[in-house]
């Protein structure tokens, strides 16, 4: 996970185009997820993509079709926010243990709360084949989650510290 959070992350979803399987496709259709690390931004990958489109081929259109609330740079909350320290104090409370610290690629709303000037963090349950068709949590890992997650709100809003 370290060396995604370095580089940008992508996905090619679908490639759809042409009519019919013998004659030459007039138009191709891509789409493409992006996870973009801290200090890369939306303009900075628009503009890189486009320029390796144009290497192979300048009259290719490139456009983008994203809404501009989901289109955001990457952000993060320092391990020495009140926030995670609350998170660690009420997992030790319900679960006997800190929690694992690690980060993500995006695709979180912990980006919106930020952008607002709120601290988030993620935690949740286990999850089990994550992604794939049949992606699941235990109720159990649920249960636990939500004991963790709603004693971390009533702490930071209560304004307590760590």
């Amino acid at each position: 996970m370290a060396n995604v959070l370095k580089e940008v992350t992508v996905n090619i979803g679908t490639i759809e185009g042409g009519s019919e399987d013998n004659i030459v496709p007039a138009y191709c259709k891509v789409t493409v997820d992006t996870r973009l690390p801290l200090g890369i931004t939306p303009v900075e990958i628009t503009g890189m993509v486009k320029a390796k489109i144009h290497e192979v081929d300048p009259s290719i259109k490139v456009s983008w079709k994203r809404p501009p609330q989901i289109v955001t740079e990457s952000t993060y909350s320092p391990i020495s926010a009140r926030i995670t320290g609350l998170l660690a104090k009420n997992s030790k409370e319900v679960t006997g243990a800190e929690p694992l610290y690690s980060f993500t690629s995006g695709g979180t709303d912990c980006r919106f709360w930020r952008k607002i000037g709120i601290p988030a963090i993620c935690y949740g349950p286990k999850v089990y084949a994550m992604g794939g068709v049949d992606e699941n949590i235990t109720v159990e890992d649920l249960v636990t989650t939500a004991k963790v997650q709603m004693g971390t709100i009533l702490d930071f809003l209560a304004g307590e510290n760590p």
